[in-house]
């Protein structure tokens, strides 16, 4: 097991006694329960729900994270109690570290304690979650040859194209033993990063991260991708598109009638939107290949699999085709998706 070197923002809270005048009284209150007392007195404490997961449990997540989001900007130093979790996974940790990273870029305070689960502990700490909130470092935007499981981050949401030739390197290891291209892959990473890009401008909620977590399953020959642009996400970027774009009267015209039509909602808009529907209706020409239709071609040209998006109120699993409405909103967007054998590959034709 890889020894764990980063930053623990869950270490214990202390206070020097030196500093502090407490009357014991005569109800048995020790000075070390008055200091604890004390220290649990200095931050909101929150619990996590049982089930830390966008994808499994997006409802309860999605209010869980707006909760902290609430605190932060009420510069309110918080605690997140974290023993009692049932349920972790990657989408969980990578939603989580984007909000905590908000409370250490403004200086706020944020602690918590470890989930008792050994499984889930480990995964909290293997993941790179302490390494890439310790700001005394610029935020990690490179791949790491060789780490299991990581996350990256990139603080001026650029558009690097180079990330993508590492990553295939890793990921056709952990499949199929060997190097190979994956296209689709290096696709997908292009068009998320010029998604975020565009909407740079728009965020005013100072979060200036994308965020890619990368999960390698050796076993299973599986890798899971998660990126993740927290801020504002698709449908709230579209309203406040600049009106000196040319596209952009057709395009507000478009939704209009859209949803003018009984029964259309953002899920549905998000469908045609994937489909290279709205691209169409707005140019009368067919899709080039970018942005979100690049995205789902790549899916349906089995590149990738599992794909699922979540962005504003809307929870979409592109393999089962269901688009739904759900009950709160997520200020930015999320993107999952594997890779395993049955993923479309060509062989490695660039020299090392």
């Amino acid at each position: 097991m890889r020894k764990f070197i980063g930053k623990n923002i869950f270490k214990p809270f202390k206070i020097k006694e030196s500093n502090l005048t407490i009357r014991i009284d005569k109800h048995n209150h020790t000075k070390s329960n008055l200091i604890s007392r004390l220290e649990h007195a200095m931050f909101k404490h929150i619990k996590t729900p049982t089930n830390l997961s966008l994808i499994k449990n997006t409802t309860e997540t999605i209010l869980f994270i707006n909760r902290l989001e609430e605190l932060c900007n009420k510069k309110m130093a918080v605690f997140v109690n974290m023993g009692h979790l049932q349920y972790l996974d990657s989408s969980g940790i990578t939603v989580l570290l984007s909000v905590v990273y908000l409370f250490k870029e403004r200086k706020i305070k944020f602690n918590g304690d470890f989930p008792e689960n050994y499984y889930f502990k480990q995964m909290l700490k293997d993941s790179g979650f302490f390494e890439s909130i310790n700001l005394h470092k610029p935020p990690k935007s490179n791949y790491s040859i060789g780490i299991k499981n990581q996350i990256l981050t990139e603080a001026k949401k650029n558009v690097d194209s180079s990330l993508g030739l590492p990553i295939q390197q890793e990921v056709s290891k952990t499949i199929w033993n060997e190097l190979k291209l994956l296209k689709g892959l290096q696709r997908i990473l292009i068009e998320l990063m010029h998604n975020t890009n565009n909407h740079a401008v728009l965020n005013e909620k100072g979060k200036k991260h994308w965020w890619l977590s990368i999960n390698h399953d050796h076993k299973n020959k599986k890798v899971n991708f998660i990126f993740l642009d927290y801020g504002i996400g698709i449908f709230e970027s579209l309203k406040n598109k600049p009106e000196t774009d040319s596209k952009w009267g057709k395009f507000t015209n478009f939704v209009t009638n859209f949803f003018s039509i009984n029964g259309n909602t953002n899920a549905t808009l998000l469908e045609k939107l994937l489909n290279g529907d709205v691209h169409m209706s707005v140019t009368g020409e067919h899709f080039r290949g970018k942005g979100l239709p690049g995205i789902k071609e790549a899916f349906d040209k089995k590149n990738v699999k599992d794909l699922k998006i979540i962005t504003n109120d809307v929870k979409a699993d592109i393999t089962t085709k269901n688009y739904e409405i759900i009950g709160t909103e997520f200020n930015g967007t999320f993107v999952s998706w594997n890779i395993d054998e049955s993923c479309v590959n060509l062989p490695w034709t660039i020299e090392q």
